[in-house]
């Protein structure tokens, strides 16, 4: 019988930055493709997608659409 693994659902802290967030959910999800074998987001790729998904939690939305600190490395 083959294990399944599941990963945790990812939750927002609003206590945390939207980058901090946004750094663990993108950290996590690539765990998740690994494991799964699935495509690889690129960095600018993962980002517009937390965007989709949390861009509301952002203070200053047009930051939140493409804040280049975030994106750099």
């Amino acid at each position: 019988m083959e294990e399944v693994m599941s990963m945790e659902e990812f939750k927002y802290d609003d206590h945390d930055t939207f980058e901090n967030n946004f750094a663990r959910w993108h950290y996590a999800n690539t765990v998740e493709r690994e494991m799964y074998r699935d495509r690889i987001l690129s960095k600018e790729e993962a980002y517009n997608r937390f965007v989709k998904y949390w861009g509301y939690k952002y203070t200053n939305p047009v930051r939140a659409r493409r804040p280049s600190s975030i994106l750099v490395n």
